[in-house]
């Protein structure tokens, strides 16, 4: 009897043991991380691919809020950064605040600027995506306006109009021209209509594309001089001296050159019906 008890005595004692066992591992299974593990999970989280803001402005038709895909440069820029599993998301401004916070050291990204000496000097660059050519526009009625640009002092006696923060209009400024300044290029283009400019300088697919939309009436009295002012290349442009901004020109230089390989880029431009865009 004695031994009937003792056998059961330590079978109560092993059941026990085991079921404490058992229900340590659960609560362990169900328990918050360890301070560890909770760090290990945050730092995965601050690595995920959060959407990159860039900012921009209005620009048409390569950049536009209203625009489908918002316009040509972006879809080109989405589809870089889409090429290297990036996301983005836009932020719309006009052209001189994101200047003023480009120079403000802001570490912000903006797209699509002309990339200069003068510039690289100040801001970090991506690989350019596409040319811009600066012309003079005029109306055909005015005798005053030479056959071609081909010095700043055959035009100095020239009322000119030019963009405020644009590249052209710096050029006039440094070359000894007072341009008359806007806003926007629909501004400017009813300065030259209504006469008090003899030219303005516009990208020449951005004026003819604002002339032939907003000023049909005008379409057939408004062309521009041959020879551009500037020609310059296009990217995107971020403050200096931020890790960020720079690995992420990193990524937009290595996502276009894999569109620009693949074939996209020229789908892409196509699709808007530009047979080139880019010139070295």
């Amino acid at each position: 009897m004695k031994l009937i008890i003792g056998v059961l005595m330590t079978l109560i004692l092993l059941v026990g043991c085991s079921q404490t066992e058992s229900t340590t591992k659960d609560h362990r299974f169900f328990d918050n991380p360890s301070p560890v593990e909770a760090q290990q999970n945050t730092d995965i989280n601050d690595n995920a691919n959060d959407a990159i803001e860039l900012f921009t402005g209005e620009w048409e038709p390569f950049v536009g809020e209203s625009l489908p895909n918002h316009g040509v440069a972006t879809e080109i820029v989405k589809a870089s950064f889409k090429a290297v599993n990036q996301e983005v998301k836009l932020t719309f401004l006009p052209w001189s605040r994101i200047m003023e916070q480009l120079k403000t050291q802001n570490p912000i990204v903006t797209y699509p600027w002309a990339i200069t000496q003068e510039r690289l000097e100040e801001f970090n660059a991506s690989e350019s995506f596409f040319t811009s050519n600066n012309v003079f526009f005029y109306m055909k009625n005015n005798h005053d306006i030479p056959e071609d640009f081909t010095s700043f002092d055959a035009i100095d006696h020239l009322k000119i109009g030019a963009i405020r923060s644009y590249l052209h209009t710096d050029i006039l400024i440094e070359n000894g021209l007072n341009p008359d300044l806007a806003d926007n290029e629909v501004q400017s283009i009813q300065k030259l209509v209504s006469r008090p400019l003899d030219m303005i300088v516009m990208n020449d697919v951005v004026g003819n594309e604002i002339i032939h939309n907003s000023f049909p009436d005008y379409a057939d009295e408004i062309t521009h001089l041959k020879t551009p002012l500037t020609s310059a290349q296009l990217g995107l442009l971020t403050s200096k001296d931020s890790e960020e901004t720079q690995r992420i020109i990193n990524l937009f230089n290595d996502g276009l050159k894999r569109i620009q390989e693949s074939g996209e880029y020229d789908t892409i431009i196509e699709k808007y019906g530009y047979s080139k865009l880019f010139y070295e």
